[in-house]
């Protein structure tokens, strides 16, 4: 379950390769040496972290939860043996049920927490200590259901096997982790059952054991390259082969690592000398890498300058995450006499480089109101499974945010944008109705259009910003594998690797197509003004996603600053409406500039243009 989505990518992941360990890697390499791994991965859990399937080291958060545990449950084992012999099960059995009463509560609260931290997790392994003291102190208890022992065996076999397989969808550990770790709780007190003799206990079983402490080690960060390595998921062919790679490593790290270590015949001392020292060199790596910034001068030119355009970001200054609510007002957010508000949520926030530039060009400023996975859409909030609480959050930032931009007299345009849903999605909700889903063609139509009347009653002009083309692959990542050879090797080698001409790709999602029309449907309907991104990114030839070898992209859904600052907002000059001298695309495949645009009706277009735009007219 370690391997369970909580986040998204993060830009310092793009650098992560065989031979080319970046920042972000030796920083959560050193905190797990020191079982601080649980730490940093909660506090690195959010919107745009990394996602969990790219990040080597993420195992590593469990064997720090263990090692907390074996050195905080000794002490627990002192206090209960203060009471009496026929307590001291039960206080146990408390000491787990508070802990299990605690992840259902962070579950539904706090995914973050409940999953990475102690706290919440600990009933799990209590649970096997409660099983041990149970079967030391009550030896009837263990041999008391011999006869049913098979049944139950094999009960529990299936259903571990079916959580296994079926619990992706449900909001984890909380009530889910229970049939889990009940099944294997199970398994472990039928000891005597058929199962466990015969099929557990045979050969293949048992050398799979001896060995899948160092199989666990090795699995993960070899399939997180192989990942990072690819344009799109690798099949379930090429994880099978990377597996039986992991696990001959795993024997051979076991063979000649764990098992001298463990089964030394070197006097103590010495043994942990020469170990100590090994621990002393393994960590003094990340450390000096993270002492040499990354060593940037092994990376080729581009994947720096990409590096450099991801630590822009794309305007999460003001970008609102899970559990925020109420909208930054300092003067980077909320500028004084800002005329622009951009109301929306991260694909908003990605606008806002360009948007600002425009807005400097004009004489003005923006007033940017923005929140992670939050349609702006009036009386409708969204709905985020891995955060319950997204939903009042998001209900009360657009309630301050609206109320912000309407009630601001100096604000005169409202730039509304947001991520286009999938045609079957499910995100919607009402205001006044949290439990039941609203199809997208109820939501945006009444969302959209109920706010843009709002904003044109209080006499602001209104502009939709229509999504970007979502690609099925990230094109940063893409870009900094096209100029690594090791990434490109491995690529090539699992059939993972896209071949792009000119920095464009027909692999985009055209599922978002019908929902983005939707979108401009809406805005039109109303009279705002639209601005259509995917007729600026797209033509016959495909989506751009690069220009010159600088990402247009942060991911597969989030301009970079370089893509904001190629947005048209001539729009923003000519409320009366565009007239355009040529289409978004010429036969040399150019993108277009102001230039290839004029006012329709320039006369009356004035009012928002500075003079220098006024003579380019």
């Amino acid at each position: 379950m370690q391997n369970r989505k909580l986040s998204t990518a993060n830009p310092q992941n793009l650098a992560n390769n065989v031979t080319s360990i970046p920042p972000k890697f030796t920083l959560s390499r050193a905190p797990q040496s020191f079982s601080r791994a649980t730490i940093y991965f909660w506090k690195d859990t959010g919107y745009f972290r990394a996602d969990s399937s790219l990040n080597p080291l993420l195992m590593t958060w469990s064997l720090g939860v263990e090692e907390q545990f074996y050195l905080l449950f000794p002490f627990l084992i002192l206090i209960i043996v203060r009471f009496r012999y026929r307590f001291r099960l039960a206080a146990l059995t408390l000491a787990c049920a508070l802990s299990f009463a605690l992840s259902i509560y962070l579950t539904t609260r706090s995914s973050g927490s409940a999953f990475y931290l102690l706290p919440p997790r600990a009933w799990e392994m209590g649970v096997g200590a409660l099983l041990a003291m149970a079967h030391i102190m009550r030896p009837d208890f263990a041999y008391g259901l011999t006869s049913k022992s098979d049944v139950l065996a094999g009960l529990a076999a299936l259903v571990l096997i079916t959580s296994l397989t079926t619990l992706h969808d449900i909001p984890f550990p909380g009530w889910a982790a229970s049939l889990p770790v009940g099944a294997t709780a199970t398994l472990i007190h039928t000891r005597g059952s058929w199962l466990n003799k015969v099929l557990l206990g045979s050969w293949p079983f048992v050398a799979v054991g001896l060995v899948s402490y160092s199989w666990y080690l090795w699995h993960w960060p070899l399939m997180s390259f192989v990942r990072i390595a690819s344009d799109e998921a690798p099949c379930l062919t090429v994880m099978i082969c990377v597996a039986a790679i992991s696990l001959g490593v795993g024997t051979a790290s076991q063979r000649w690592i764990e098992a001298p270590f463990r089964h030394s015949d070197r006097a103590p001392a010495p043994t942990l000398i020469w170990y100590g020292c090994g621990l002393a060199f393994v960590l003094s790596l990340p450390l000096s890498f993270i002492w040499l910034k990354g060593v940037p001068a092994r990376l080729p030119p581009k994947v720096i300058a990409a590096e450099a355009l991801a630590q822009k970001g794309r305007g999460e200054e003001c970008l609102l995450e899970f559990g925020e609510y109420q909208p930054r007002s300092d003067d980077v957010c909320m500028p004084k006499h800002a005329t622009i508000a951009l109301l929306g949520d991260s694909h908003a926030a990605a606008l806002s480089p360009g948007l600002i530039e425009e807005a400097r060009r004009q004489g003005t400023q923006v007033l940017r109101l923005t929140k992670s996975s939050c349609s702006p859409l009036l009386g409708f909030t969204n709905i985020y499974r891995d955060h319950p609480e997204h939903m009042t959050a998001c209900q009360t930032f657009l309630a301050l945010a609206i109320a912000k931009a309407l009630h601001d007299r100096d604000v005169s345009v409202v730039v509304i944008s947001g991520a286009a849903p999938k045609p079957q999605d499910q995100r919607y909700r009402r205001d006044r109705d949290l439990l039941h889903p609203v199809a997208i063609e109820v939501a945006i139509p009444e969302g959209l259009g109920s706010l843009i009347k709002l904003f044109q009653a209080a006499g602001k002009a209104v502009v939709v910003v229509g999504d970007v083309p979502q690609f099925s692959f990230d094109p940063m990542r893409h870009l900094t594998t096209e100029a690594l050879p090791p990434r490109r090797l491995i690529a090539r080698a699992t059939g993972t690797f896209l071949r792009t001409a000119d920095g464009r790709s027909s692999d985009v999602m055209h599922e978002y197509e019908g929902p983005s029309k939707l979108l401009e449907i809406v805005a039109l309907k109303h009279g705002a003004e639209f601005i259509d991104l995917r007729q600026q990114f797209c033509n016959v030839h495909g989506c751009a996603f690069s220009k010159d070898g600088v990402p247009l992209f942060f991911d597969s859904h989030h301009l970079s600053e370089a893509g904001a600052h190629l947005i048209d907002w001539l729009v923003m000059r000519c409320p009366e409406g565009l007239q355009s001298i040529e289409p978004a695309f010429d036969e040399i495949d150019r993108i277009k500039s102001p230039s290839d645009f004029k006012c329709a009706h320039p006369q009356k277009s004035s009012r928002n243009a500075d003079p220098e735009s006024k003579r380019a007219e």
